[in-house]
């Protein structure tokens, strides 16, 4: 299954039906980094960040894992997800 979430020039598309509930999807467009998360109720929550220090560290990272755990932390302390 390929990822959920893609962005062309200023358009973000989601295949929500591609999407595993309780797991957290991200994108940057435009500059912002957007945070998508199907809860057990399959409703998509969108989250806009426009910190910048947060975007230009996860624009930075190559590895995936690292800037999952970098999300699921922020996740957790400034959106209440998990």
């Amino acid at each position: 299954m390929s990822y959920p979430i893609h962005t062309s020039q200023s358009k973000i598309n989601i295949r929500t039906s591609d999407m595993t509930t309780e797991k957290l999807y991200y994108c940057i467009c435009s500059g912002t980094l957007f945070l998508f998360y199907k809860d057990k109720d399959l409703l998509l929550n969108c989250f806009e960040v426009t910190e910048t220090d947060l975007i230009n560290k996860i624009k930075n990272i190559n590895n995936k894992n690292k800037i999952d755990k970098i999300l699921e932390k922020y996740a957790q302390t400034n959106l209440n997800i998990k």
